[in-house]
């Protein structure tokens, strides 16, 4: 069996997809199967053709797409990828399908009656996608993400500071940032000078959003580390013991940032909404706002309560979360009997 991966990358940019995809491909390919990335520079008819006569010789072809990368796109051509490999199988994981406008949605009508089946990585996108193509949740699986971010050996030093308090993912617009340096404007009001940081990907350094970022992380002495590798970033987050990440919708098992800190044995402070899986709740502490974040960050700090409030529902999660096992389950599907059975 010979696994071809389909996405998008664009040069300079970080996209977590793109990582989880990179993990994914690694893991399986330490066992016995093929497996290569095409990382396609953009969407088109001509992309499909040049696709389906690369692969057109080759043997036992599963041909999964990640879906969105950046770098993608509005084309309606991934949704195309059945016609252009008729005789291979198909796969897609949906990343975010709630977030999709009505026509992107739709782009992928003929995927659901064909013989394309579908990955998501949780519940609740899995429940959407049924809603809007209930014949094909017949033909859909969910496979949780694992940590794009691997644990590299880290010896803290004696001198360093106990706690540091984070803000990692991209710097973007409604991705929590902005709770995030109010969080530490209520920490500095109330003089606590805990060590702040923020980590993650500066997609558009000259935005209203990054001056803003900057400006704020002067005033307040927060750390700006920006557009680190991925063994840098281990490294901060090693040095770190708790993450305020704020996601507007609510955490869950999607959210590739906050699963990396609990891997790192961070502190994460976030937002629980009722999509929030158990383990997530049981493993996190909830944030109603910037304010009542701040009382929890300082609780943690001064030992009132534990960083994690139920360990062992973060155990049983994390391991099943394990590269390994996500391989494993991936393997399973791909070699499934038929592209139209039932997925367990």
């Amino acid at each position: 069996m010979h696994i071809v991966y389909l996405v998008t990358s664009e040069k300079d940019q970080q996209c977590g997809v793109v990582d989880y995809t990179r993990q994914l491909a690694h893991a399986i390919s330490d066992g016995e199967t093929k497996v290569t990335i095409e990382e396609l520079p953009s969407w088109s008819l001509n992309a499909l053709i040049r696709l389906r006569d690369k692969y057109k010789n080759g043997d036992r072809i599963v041909f999964h797409l990640q879906y969105p990368t950046l770098g993608m796109g509005k084309s309606f051509a991934p949704a195309l990828l059945d016609f252009a490999s008729k005789s291979n199988k198909i796969f897609i994981t949906f990343h975010e399908f709630e977030q999709f406008s009505l026509i992107r949605k739709s782009y992928f009508l003929f995927s659901s009656l064909l013989n394309t089946s579908f990955i998501f990585t949780n519940e609740y996108e899995q429940e959407q996608f049924a809603s809007f193509f209930p014949w094909a949740k017949k033909k859909s699986v969910i496979i949780p993400i694992g940590n794009n971010i691997s644990a590299i050996p880290f010896q803290k030093k004696i001198d360093a500071p106990q706690h540091r308090l984070i803000y990692f993912g991209q710097i973007a617009p409604n991705k929590g940032i902005e709770e995030y340096l109010e969080t530490v404007c209520c920490l500095r009001a109330a003089k606590n000078h805990l060590p702040c940081a923020i980590i993650g990907g500066l997609v558009t350094p000259s935005s209203e959003l990054a001056q803003k970022v900057q400006t704020m992380a002067e005033k307040y002495n927060i750390e700006c580390l920006f557009n680190l590798s991925s063994e840098d970033v281990s490294q901060e987050l090693h040095k770190s013991s708790m993450a305020y990440l704020p996601f507007p919708s609510g955490v869950g098992d999607k959210r590739g940032s906050a699963l990396a800190c609990l891997k790192h044995d961070l502190g994460v402070i976030t937002k629980h909404s009722e999509h929030t899986p158990q383990w997530w709740t049981e493993s996190t502490h909830h944030g109603e706002n910037a304010q009542h974040a701040a009382v929890i960050i300082q609780a943690i700090s001064s030992g009132e309560i534990n960083k994690v409030p139920v360990p062992s529902a973060l155990k049983q999660a994390m391991d099943d979360r394990e590269w390994c096992n996500i391989a494993r389950v991936h393997t399973e599907v791909y070699t499934m009997v038929g592209n139209t059975c039932l997925l367990k």
